[in-house]
């Protein structure tokens, strides 16, 4: 039994000023289309972010369930039919410019001892690409696929015993490009997902900052594919612009494992 995870930046824009009717139109389709079971969002608005989630879950099917972590720019939304959410917490790390925010769910059909451990991210930006702020990027990058994965990624969690089938992830906007990512942190956790996500003030894309970090080694027998969903062709007919106003500057992308 298979399993996908999808993440998208939503631009920490104002509910109002998107066309609730495509954003929403879009969300439940792209969710069906490509099966997702979780979702991790970056840059929820701060000041409207739980009405925000519970919008986003009352405008999906009763199975959908969410939880936004109060004053923090991330929220995870889940189908809670295939798998079970354990907690949500920000993650306590101060040399974060923002705090990740942790999340353990159980994939219902593949056995009580298995956790799905997500630490979804949006690494630090600056304003712009000179080299102290690409330094900053590296370091937030450096922290969380090293000292903060290995945190998360034990086989036993407060007063859970047994043996523990563990995946954990590090998702979401990292401001940096796939091969500056696996020049940071352990080489056994790599980065995936090379296409371009972050969108020109035009027309295609510019940069590809969103992706998927985890342990290949300890992971080796666990298949995987990973890609950009192709949002914009496919629910707003390649139009930039649209998508733009009514959703993100980034483009979602997808992890299916198992």
């Amino acid at each position: 039994m298979s399993y996908r995870i999808g993440s998208l930046n939503l631009l920490k824009k104002h509910p109002e000023s998107r066309d609730p009717r495509n954003f929403h139109d879009f969300l439940s389709r792209m969710i069906a289309d490509e099966g997702l079971d979780i979702v991790a969002f970056q840059e929820v608005s701060e000041v409207y972010g739980k009405d925000e989630i519970d919008v986003i879950c009352r405008n999906l099917p009763s199975w959908w369930k969410g939880d936004y972590v109060s004053g923090s720019e991330f929220a995870f939304i889940w189908n809670s039919e295939r798998v079970e959410m354990h907690s949500t917490t920000s993650f306590p790390e101060e040399r974060m410019a923002r705090k990740p925010l942790y999340g353990r769910f159980s994939p219902k059909g593949l056995g009580p001892n298995s956790e799905f451990r997500l630490i979804d991210i949006h690494i630090v930006h600056g304003g712009d690409d000179n080299q102290i702020h690409i330094a900053l990027r590296k370091a937030e990058c450096n922290l969380v696929k090293g000292e903060i994965y290995r945190t998360v990624d034990v086989s036993r969690y407060g007063d859970s015993y047994g043996t523990f089938t563990v995946f954990t992830v590090v998702l979401g906007d990292y401001n940096l490009d796939c091969d500056e990512c696996n020049s940071c942190g352990p080489r056994d956790v790599q980065t995936f997902q090379e296409e371009k996500t972050t969108l020109k003030m035009t027309e295609g894309y510019y940069n590809s900052y969103d992706h998927f970090s985890f342990n290949v080694a300890k992971n080796s027998s666990i298949p995987y594919t990973v890609s950009r969903i192709e949002a914009i062709n496919r629910y707003f007919n390649g139009d930039f612009t649209r998508y733009r106003e009514n959703v993100s500057d980034h483009a979602p992308v997808k992890l299916k494992i198992f």
